[in-house]
C-alpha cells in the first residue's frame, strides 16, 4: 500500500480492529514527534517469512503454507500444485532479513 493511500476510505471490517491500533501507532509517533521533538518512525511491515517459520498447512499463514505445498510436490514429483483462491487478492511478502536492513537505512536516514 502507498503511504497515499492510508486514511482515504472506509476500514475493511474484519480487519478494522487491527487497522485501528495500526493508525493509533502512527498518529502517536506523529504526535510525539511534534510535541517532544522525538523521532520515531512508524513501519509497517508487511507479512514476514523467514527462520523458524510455521509450515504446519493447519495454522501458519499463507505464505508458509505455499513454501510447504511447493516443497512436498517437488520431494513427491507431483507436477502442479492446487492453490484456492480467486487470484484477485494481492499481497506483499518480505524476507525478515530485508527488513532488519530497511529499518536500519531508515533510522539512518533521519539524521540526514
Amino acid at each position: 500500500m502507498k503511504e497515499e493511500h492510508l486514511l482515504t476510505g472506509l476500514l475493511e471490517p474484519i480487519n478494522e480492529p487491527y487497522a485501528i491500533a495500526k493508525i493509533a501507532g502512527i498518529k502517536m509517533c506523529v504526535a510525539y514527534n511534534r510535541q517532544y521533538g522525538t523521532r520515531f518512525l512508524a513501519v509497517m511491515p508487511t507479512n514476514f517469512y523467514g527462520p523458524n517459520e510455521n509450515f504446519d498447512l493447519e495454522t501458519s499463514h499463507v505464505l508458509p503454507a505455499l513454501i510447504w505445498k511447493f516443497h512436498e510436490a517437488k520431494q513427491s514429483g507431483v507436477p502442479e500444485v492446487v492453490v484456492l483462491g480467486t487470484g484477485s487478492p494481492e499481497g506483499s511478502f518480505s524476507l525478515w532479513t530485508t527488513w532488519q536492513t530497511l529499518l536500519y537505512l531508515s533510522w539512518t536516514l533521519l539524521d540526514q
